[in-house]
């Protein structure tokens, strides 16, 4: 490799040459020599065999940290991959290695992600405890429809790279809503006040203007609005855990600005940060309809 200018590319390049080579089926590669071909300029020494067979261990994590810790691959290259990669957050836990990192941004490259694929919405609220409601939690959710009349999120704590999941929740529509039982309707909540008073919104994708992302939000909102939310989240990060401890926590979310502690604080402050105007939000959406709100929902409210 004299002579050798790497790459962000060209080491992403080689990742991806060399999990594809470990991972074909049943790791039949006895012919053509390929993965030989793909390590040998990094080392004469590889551990990838060219005949490797179905009883031999799959050794593509050690020759990955091999080849991303060769001499002949510059600084430059490896802080250009680390760069490209989440940080660990603040978590309990020793910080993420070299070699993890390497190896999830290879296996990112080759595995299939279907399911997360899926998902087609970021949508930023706050929930609160269905059992002591009151404090708000941020919720960063990111969603999915899994059909006409169900919708499927997961729940970070912020929208960052490094962002811890917290919960989930499931949409369903009113028709849905009614076939539940008593009791089981009685863990679900409405979005009409969310929607209505401009807390709920979908952050504006970066590059698009506001004039052109609004109208777009505002027919979402019509639809969310009819929408009854079943949430749990399983990880306390408003109490300061840093990891997920006890039982996951069924949440709710408000249906009257009185129930929000310090409500315009807290949601100005959040409008600051996604440099948004709830207010101007709730004006926009004075004119979609408020639909009723079946009595068993929103429990928490009612105790």
């Amino acid at each position: 490799m004299a002579g050798y200018q790497s790459t962000s590319a060209d080491l992403r390049s080689q990742l991806r040459q060399l999990l594809i080579a470990e991972q074909r089926p049943k790791f039949h590669r006895r012919a053509q020599g390929q993965v030989g071909d793909v390590v040998k300029p990094f080392s004469s020494t590889s551990r990838i065999r060219k005949g490797l067979s179905p009883s031999e261990p799959n050794t593509y994590s050690a020759n990955i940290q091999e080849l991303f810790t060769h001499p002949n691959f510059s600084n430059l290259t490896k802080q250009a991959i680390m760069d490209s990669l989440p940080v660990t957050n603040n978590a309990v836990g020793e910080p993420t290695s070299t070699k993890e990192k390497v190896l999830h941004a290879g296996a990112a490259m080759v595995q299939n992600f279907d399911p997360p694929k899926q998902l087609c919405a970021h949508l930023h609220a706050f929930h609160t405890y269905a059992s002591n409601p009151g404090k708000p939690v941020e919720a960063n959710h990111y969603c999915a429809h899994l059909n006409e009349d169900v919708r499927q999120c997961i729940i970070y704590d912020s929208p960052s790279p490094n962002a811890r999941l917290i919960g989930i929740e499931y949409m369903i529509k009113p028709h849905l809503y009614e076939t539940l039982d008593q009791e089981e309707r009685k863990l679900w909540h409405s979005h009409v006040f969310e929607v209505k008073s401009g807390m709920l919104f979908l952050p504006t994708p970066a590059g698009v203007p506001n004039a052109a992302w609004e109208p777009a939000e505002t027919e979402e909102m019509k639809e969310v609005i009819h929408l009854y939310g079943k949430v749990y989240h399983l990880w306390q990060v408003d109490k300061g855990h840093q990891l997920p401890l006890g039982e996951a926590q069924l949440m709710t979310s408000y249906t009257s600005k009185d129930q929000f502690p310090d409500y315009d604080g807290v949601v100005g402050e959040r409008d600051r940060k996604f440099g948004v105007d709830s207010k101007a939000k709730a004006e926009t959406r004075k004119g979609i309809a408020e639909p009723s709100t079946h009595p068993d929902a929103d429990a928490a409210w009612k105790k």
